[in-house]
């Protein structure tokens, strides 16, 4: 059986994309969360955020998970990346995602509910810097 009956190969591309511009791996492994969608009947990945982009952390230096075989090592993994499908959505979505003119665009979009959400963080934590 091929993987992309079971997975969700575009939405795993995504995920996996964020994971490396936002230095998220903590998010891959034991701490992934996935969902069933009943309607495409494929697992789908529910992207969140795990200490990506600390300050204290200084700049990522790291190799994207395409390139790093620790990351990439487990059978799950492993079959994603060997997917020639998967592997060029995955490479599409990272220079989507981390082009300038996507990201100008994507944070003009949402810059009014960005703005709300900004004003509750800063009632509860005033002196907080978005790195």
């Amino acid at each position: 059986m091929e993987i992309d009956r079971i997975f969700d190969l575009e939405k795993f591309a995504a995920h996996f994309a964020i994971i490396d511009l936002m230095n998220g791996y903590h998010a891959v492994g034991f701490n992934s969360f996935y969902y069933f969608n009943p309607i495409t009947n494929l697992i789908e990945p529910i992207t969140r955020e795990y200490n990506s982009l600390r300050y204290s952390d200084g700049q990522i230096n790291n190799k994207i998970m395409i390139d790093d075989k620790r990351r990439t090592s487990g059978a799950f993994l492993n079959k994603l990346f060997q997917n020639k499908n998967f592997t060029e959505q995955y490479l599409t979505k990272l220079l989507k995602l981390s082009d300038k003119k996507y990201l100008d665009e994507f944070f003009e979009d949402v810059d009014a509910d960005l703005s709300i959400q900004k004003k509750i963080l800063y009632r509860d934590d005033p002196f907080y810097i978005f790195p």
